[in-house]
């Protein structure tokens, strides 16, 4: 019987020149001397989809090797991969019985009896009644119609004691690094979830790093487990300036540009670096800022790829978008008039919708070819909370006519904030029942068109 071994791979040349990939070479394990290579219609992109044969391997554990070569002759990275080559098969197996044990209580095992299908799903109720409670392996294996046992697979689980009803939280306990003798103890309002924001005193601690230990307590008197977390407490602090950043290429520290700038507490790094130096291609630059007492920052490291020099006229920025958190499905695009290079971006962000609290906020910046940028994020302090802006055109039950594309509550109150401010010849339709409650503001910006064929109610 023939062995093969099923391949679905696929490669992207990434260049601005047009190489294409027109032939791959693959071998076994470490014998690189047997190694196959195979011609293939020249493209930048190429799926392998072919069976490689496998009779000269042994049964058992082996590696797959393999890589592309361009039209430059300049080979890929080789991708490896591990494959088990099994003995002949006698047709398709069927799983008839299935094995489970827990712990290292091998002699305990259960063996049951399956359907007898290709496929089984494992739904059955385990008893643990034998099972001290705490923490505990079960492990599990198939059998099929010729006697072969599947890999076993294991899983951790938590055996609780058992109780009553559910316990709410009513109490909490800390200490520092392996300090637990002067851990402190806190009670608080019994509650099914409790969120720790309360101040912790480090005033015992030296400078450098530490390790915060925290646990909670049930009113059944039952603690769940610690969790850790590291933190450094940094020395006393005096007003400090930066004075001086630093940056190199790829590896090249010996090569390492060092430049004064003017002291102050923030610096807004827009500089032109170059690359002269530099072959085309993929390259990373380091950098970091030394205060006025002499002390560097941490390094911060960046990959960019150095193109190749072409005639093209000066080009600028046309347009940016950002996006707060994890929603970069919500996209906010500004465009940019007149074009410029470079931009310096110093106004308002609207955080409409937000909640008040630390955000991280993305940001991409769009050239005159339409080349969007690497994107860049820092964080942001949000305090306005509950602030909704309307800046699109049409109706207002459409999010995308909102900033940031939410729109406000069907019911306003409170210290909500309404702004109607459509785009240029745009109008802001109210096509839904909406009101507008004692202590929140609604506004329709000079020169602006708002159109009510719907309900608004003010109530103040």
């Amino acid at each position: 019987m023939r062995s093969i071994l099923m391949l679905l791979l696929s490669c992207t040349v990434l260049t601005n020149a047009q190489n294409k990939i027109n032939s791959y070479q693959y071998w076994f394990d470490g014998q690189y001397n047997t190694a196959v290579s195979q011609s293939i219609t020249p493209s930048s992109v190429y799926t392998l989809s072919t069976q490689v044969n496998t009779n000269t391997l042994l049964n058992g554990l082996h590696v797959f090797n393999i890589k592309f070569k361009d039209d430059s002759s300049r080979f890929s990275n080789t991708l490896s991969t591990f494959f088990f080559k099994t003995f002949p098969s006698t047709g398709t197996g069927s799983i008839t019985a299935y094995q489970y044990w827990f712990d290292q209580n091998y002699s305990a095992t259960i063996t049951d009896i399956s359907p007898g299908n290709t496929s089984y799903n494992f739904v059955n109720d385990i008893g643990t009644t034998g099972l001290l409670t705490g923490l505990h392996v079960i492990h599990i294996r198939f059998k099929d119609n010729i006697s072969r046992w599947s890999e076993t697979l294991s899983q951790f689980f938590y055996k609780a004691p058992a109780t009553g009803t559910p316990g709410s939280i009513s109490a909490y306990q800390y200490w520092f690094d392996e300090n637990f003798t002067e851990a402190v103890n806190q009670n608080i309002t019994p509650g099914t979830t409790y969120n720790l924001s309360a101040p912790l005193s480090t005033t015992s601690l030296l400078t450098g790093l530490h390790v915060l230990n925290v646990r909670f307590l049930d009113v059944n008197n039952r603690w769940s487990s610690t969790t850790s977390q590291f933190f450094y407490k940094p020395g006393v602090q005096t007003a400090n300036n930066l004075t001086t950043f630093q940056y190199w290429f790829d590896q090249n520290f010996a090569g390492a540009v060092m430049q004064n700038v003017s002291p102050a507490a923030t610096y807004s790094l827009t500089e032109q670096l170059t690359t002269a130096s530099l072959l085309i291609g993929l390259h990373a630059v380091s950098l970091r800022f030394m205060d006025a007492q002499g002390k560097w920052s941490s390094t911060t490291t960046q990959f960019f790829y150095k193109e190749k020099p072409a005639a093209v006229p000066e080009n600028k920025i046309a347009a940016y978008r950002y996006w707060f958190d994890e929603r970069d499905s919500i996209l906010n695009l500004v465009a940019i008039a007149p074009f410029m290079n470079p931009l310096i971006l110093n106004q308002p962000i609207a955080a409409d919708g937000l909640d008040s609290g630390e955000h991280v906020i993305h940001f991409q910046f769009q050239d005159l070819n339409g080349k969007w940028s690497m994107i860049t994020s820092d964080t942001a302090t949000v305090i306005a909370k509950a602030t909704y802006t309307f800046n699109g055109n049409g109706n207002w039950s459409n999010a995308n006519n909102w900033v940031n594309k939410i729109k406000p509550p069907l019911y306003v109150t409170g210290t909500y904030k309404i702004f109607i401010d459509p785009v240029a010849g745009g109008q802001c339709i109210l096509d839904v029942s909406q009101q507008i409650t004692a202590g929140a503001t609604f506004t329709v910006r000079s020169g602006k068109t708002f159109v009510i064929p719907g309900n608004l109610n003010i109530n103040q």
